[in-house]
């Protein structure tokens, strides 16, 4: 059996958006989910899908590591503060 694959939680993706918590990243996904009209969507993309939802009762989002850049990405678009925070990281 091989190694088992790690994937980054909500908390770990607030630490890389600057040390924002992880109910922080849930809003991100709530406020900038699929479900917006297209024009918002056009004018600022959903956030990342999960690679994976772990559990059922308490179900977790995970990204994999290797989505850092693309996460990244989508965090310096943010107006306002995100982009700021995101572009002082780099």
């Amino acid at each position: 059996m091989g190694e088992p694959q790690v994937y980054w939680t909500v908390s770990e993706i607030g630490a890389l958006f600057g040390g924002i918590t992880g109910h922080a990243v849930d809003r991100l996904r709530r406020r900038y989910g699929d479900d917006r009209p297209e024009a918002e969507i056009a004018a600022q993309p959903s956030f990342p899908e999960p690679d994976i939802i772990l559990g059922v009762a308490r179900p977790q989002a995970g990204w994999h590591p290797e989505r850092e850049p693309e996460l990244l990405a989508w965090r310096s678009g943010l107006p306002g503060r995100g982009r700021k925070a995101a572009a002082e990281q780099h």
